[in-house]
């Protein structure tokens, strides 16, 4: 029988830091496109950079493979050092970090087998086929080593490009919007696939996408990047639920947003018993799943404006007027329910809400 009193390694062993950017600094002419970008990833861990169009994403991935040079900051590898402020600046070839672009890549004129030998050049002959065929048993697609790429699916490329990817064995993968181009079903079962595949060989990946609902899917912690810099960084579940900021809410699209000075106006409409008396400026954040909406016969202010079914409930559009006024300004919140409200469009509305609402800071 085993002794209680000696530890499992399993549980006990610290986990390595795979990757780590400090303060990363790039600008194209003057334009800043990462700014003070600061995070680390731990082995086998998949992490999703995500964020609007524009926010630096694909630039911070081309940075830690050494595509683009940063004017300033340091970044390391599994503990070794591959740039620091220009002193030590290790080429993409030396870094040992596979990658998988937007459109797979893959030379249209050479086989499968062609194609995933590519990068392979400095391994003999027989290591060469070697890697090959255990690249191609990874993603289980022995049987199409001499097809070209035009005679597979999408989801086959993909999956050659993941093989490609990882047959120099890569300390680290990267993959800038990998899903983008597949739809449905199809898309649903490929991040299966491969979010299987790199945990079970202990693969450690970033991937860029703009879609919150792949970082949902297949990230273990998502990091929003705002103007070249991580906003927050956490596990999906949280940066959803308890975003950080307001641009971080707003870019999640969390719910219901209101001011510090709406929100008094607002909850005076709500039966509530959070406090209400904060001092500093910021913002309420209202879950749309956790507004209570029941048909009243008093002019509460509260309307009714439109109701959508999208498949898993009812999504429904409220007009809260912010004072007694008829002509008082209005926000408009989103409010969810599984089954049918009842209450016509342009019914008087009263609202509760079954939670303490998440305070966010400016």
């Amino acid at each position: 029988m085993k002794d209680k009193n000696i530890s499992n390694e399993r549980y006990t062993q610290k986990k390595t830091t795979a990757l780590e950017l400090f303060n990363i600094q790039l600008a194209i002419d003057n334009h800043a496109i990462l700014q003070a970008l600061t995070f680390d990833l731990t082995e086998g861990e998949i992490l999703c950079l995500l964020g609007p169009s524009g926010c630096g994403k694909t630039t911070a991935l081309k940075t830690i493979a050494g595509l683009s040079i940063p004017q300033q900051g340091h970044i390391s590898l599994f503990g070794d050092t591959v740039f620091s402020d220009n002193i030590i600046n290790q080429p993409p070839e030396q870094r040992s970090i596979g990658f998988i672009f937007q459109d797979y890549a893959l030379f249209p004129h050479m086989t499968v087998s062609q194609n995933i030998a590519y990068g392979l050049s400095h391994l003999g002959k027989q290591e060469r086929q070697q890697r090959i065929k255990e690249s191609l048993e990874l993603v289980e697609l022995s049987d199409l080593e001499q097809r070209y790429p035009h005679e597979l699916s999408g989801g086959q490329q993909q999956r050659i490009a993941v093989a490609r990817a990882l047959a120099p064995k890569p300390k680290l993968l990267l993959m800038d919007e990998p899903f983008s181009n597949i739809d449905g079903q199809v898309k649903r079962r490929m991040m299966a696939d491969l979010r299987r595949l790199l945990k079970e060989h202990n693969i450690s990946c970033i991937f860029v996408t703009h879609a919150k609902e792949e970082a949902f899917a297949f990230a273990d912690k998502t990091a929003v990047m705002i103007n070249g810099h991580i906003e927050q960084l956490d596990i999906p579940a949280k940066v959803f639920n308890q975003p950080n900021t307001f641009a971080v809410a707003e870019f999640m699209e969390a719910g219901n947003l209101a001011t510090l000075k709406h929100s008094q106006q607002v909850l005076d409409k709500i039966p509530h018993q959070w406090p209400r008396d904060i001092d500093n400026s910021g913002y309420w954040l209202f879950k749309p799943q956790h507004l209570i909406l029941s048909h009243s016969l008093q002019n509460t202010g509260i309307e009714l404006i439109d109701s959508t079914y999208i498949g898993r409930g009812y999504q429904h559009d409220i007009a809260i007027r912010l004072t007694k006024s008829n002509h008082a300004p209005t926000v408009i919140w989103k409010a969810e329910t599984e089954t049918p409200l009842g209450i016509a469009i342009g019914e008087n509305i009263a609202l509760e809400y079954d939670q303490q609402p998440h305070w966010l800071q400016d």
